[in-house]
């Protein structure tokens, strides 16, 4: 039988191949960091608040990257506010100006990066005791509670992952995994762009924003922690009540059905109140508004009218059980609101916020952190 062998020659072009193989890819990787690094995607949180607290004009908002509560811890670390907001989107366009008195951080994260409840918990728990808040504006959405809602999900990907956090060695390893997972999709996100991002590159000397999306349509998170939308956002039309409660039926996200509020959460919820018992900070809850439209299929279409109702009768309850207000807006009929006042079915514009503040400060005024409301 003839006997196979590898030639020295062949084995070198292997090696070469190889390390030129190695080489273009360190080098596209370097690009691509270098890039994001011009950009403002990548660079570090507290450098970002930094020159947010030197520039109060500078919107932050990355494209290729979501936004952590890091982020918000570092902000509030550094500003030191009397009130902060905690919650989700929809608690993000709260801004200093709605709050006379006293100085204020919107430490609200986005749901999809948050953490739900858990995450607020951690944001207060990672705070110095100079930078903890004499009082929280805390937004409360139904979701959070939803046992069907994808983070709250008791299924077998939510327990190996709560099982590989707990482990130490294997915690790195999954970190380690996250972050490869999110570096792959920035850059195929930034490679479909086809350099879309070039003329952002590099900014004129006074920066316009941090982050691409920042730099593009001027709007993002300001010095204060609140989301400003820009200028060019578009509100969504408004539909037929009869579309929206056909979208609910469909949903498998927010509004997914359910029966009863998630044990879990509500314990998670608890917890948090009593955190803050213990540290004196003054909580006022509230349920913020939808938009009419689907408001009215929301509180029309079962399951989720049920849920909802529960909702609304459960977590007031829970927070009153802690000696904390909660104010249940739910109905843009409560504050008098229009299609107008809204975004989309679920997010306000700045201005009502302005409204919102007015009613709820009031709870404020026996601390001594307040001394002017709206």
């Amino acid at each position: 039988m003839r006997r196979l062998s590898i030639s020295d020659s062949e084995v070198r072009n292997v090696k070469i191949f190889g390390l030129v193989t190695v080489a273009l890819f360190m080098l596209c990787v370097s690009v691509f960091e270098f890039v994001f690094l011009r950009l403002g995607e990548t660079l570090p949180y507290e450098d970002v608040v930094r020159r947010q607290q030197l520039n109060e004009e500078l919107y932050y908002s990355p494209r290729y990257f979501n936004v952590g509560d890091i982020y918000k811890i570092y902000g509030v670390q550094s500003s030191k506010p009397e009130i902060i907001a905690l919650g989700t989107s929809r608690i993000m366009p709260m801004e200093q100006k709605h709050i006379a008195g006293a100085k204020f951080y919107n430490a609200g994260v986005d749901a999809s990066t948050s953490r739900e409840i858990a995450g607020m918990l951690k944001i207060l728990k990672s705070l110095d005791r100079e930078a903890m808040p004499g009082g929280i504006v805390l937004g409360i959405d139904s979701w959070l509670f939803n046992p069907n809602y994808p983070a709250n999900r008791q299924d077998w990907k939510s327990r190996m992952k709560s099982s590989l956090e707990r482990i130490p060695v294997l915690a790195g390893f999954y970190a380690a995994y996250q972050f490869v997972a999110q570096r792959t999709k920035s850059y195929d996100m930034f490679i479909a762009d086809k350099g879309s991002w070039f003329e952002y590159l590099f900014p004129a000397p006074q920066e316009t924003g941090i982050g691409l999306n920042a730099r593009m349509a001027q709007g993002g998170f300001r010095s204060d922690g609140s989301f400003h939308y820009p200028d060019s956002h578009k509100a969504d039309n408004v539909r037929e009540i009869s579309e929206w409660r056909q979208w609910l039926a469909r949903d498998q996200y927010r509004f997914t059905a359910a029966a009863d509020i998630d044990p879990n959460a509500l314990n998670n919820f608890k917890g948090l109140l009593e955190f803050c018992r213990t540290k004196n900070i003054k909580v006022v809850g509230v349920l913020l508004p939808f938009r009419g439209d689907f408001y009215s299929a929301l509180t029309s279409v079962q399951p989720q009218a049920g849920f909802f109702e529960k909702f609304r009768k459960t977590i007031p309850s829970a927070m009153n059980a802690f000696g904390y207000p909660c104010y249940d807006f739910s109905s843009p009929e409560a504050m008098d609101l229009t299609t107008e006042d809204f975004w989309d079915n679920l997010h306000l514009k700045q201005t009502p916020f302005g409204k919102i503040m007015k009613r709820i400060l009031v709870e404020f005024h026996d601390e001594p952190m307040i001394n002017t409301v709206l």
